[in-house]
């Protein structure tokens, strides 16, 4: 059994979510035999067609493919998204598997609509010496204003349609730095919705605190 062999009997022992995060996420860290091992036993399963759609190449992409926030997860190659994070966005790299983890779960999530809300990208600083100068909220159709997106549920985040004014600021700034700047704001309570739930959960009880505390 040579080597290649050897490394299919291994990948054959994986799951599909497995085999799809290391096809889609991790690539960068499997060499060149457990990656085509990998995709060989995608294409056994018959899901190798579903990876491949998922994994379309970022120099193809124009403002109209980015449709919503799902569509710009499935354009970027996670690695450039992690380096923006680690050494853009200074991001502790002890996250690193954690973002890796969320990523790959979003990319198996099913969006939810969450009409009429948009996701808008906003520069907020026009002085880069003051911080990083952009952000992302959410608007809604027909509105002025625009709101924080911290409590959405991830499923929601990834129905948001790309709101049409922000999509040339986003082909500007780089897909990889955008969707890097969406999963900061999406984990800001926690990696995984249990905590961030949690979290929302204890934010509202300690404002009713104060709110009963004001009233007497």
């Amino acid at each position: 059994m040579n080597d290649y062999e050897k490394m299919l009997e291994k990948m054959r022992a994986l799951s599909d979510e497995v085999l799809k995060e290391i096809v889609m996420v991790s690539f960068d860290d499997y060499t060149d035999i457990a990656l085509e091992a990998a995709k060989a036993v995608l294409d056994e399963r018959g899901i190798a067609e579903s990876v491949a759609e998922q994994r379309s190449a970022v120099s193809d992409i124009s403002e109209t493919d980015l449709m919503t926030l799902k569509d710009c997860l499935k354009a970027v190659d996670y690695p450039m998204v992690e380096d923006k994070l680690i050494h853009f966005f200074k991001e502790s790299e002890r996250h690193a598997d954690d973002y890796r983890r969320v990523f790959s779960e979003l990319l198996l999530m099913t969006p939810t609509q969450e009409e009429p809300v948009m996701l808008f990208l906003a520069q907020i600083k026009e002085d880069v010496s003051m911080g990083y100068p952009f952000d992302v909220f959410g608007t809604e159709v027909g509105q002025e204003g625009y709101f924080g997106l911290e409590m959405f549920k991830w499923s929601d985040w990834l129905g948001l349609k790309i709101y049409e004014g922000s999509k040339g600021l986003i082909m500007n700034l780089g897909l990889d730095e955008f969707v890097a700047l969406c999963l900061k704001k999406m984990t800001s309570f926690g990696f995984t919705e249990a905590e961030i739930e949690e979290k929302i959960n204890e934010l509202g009880s300690f404002e009713d605190e104060l709110f009963e505390e004001v009233e007497e």
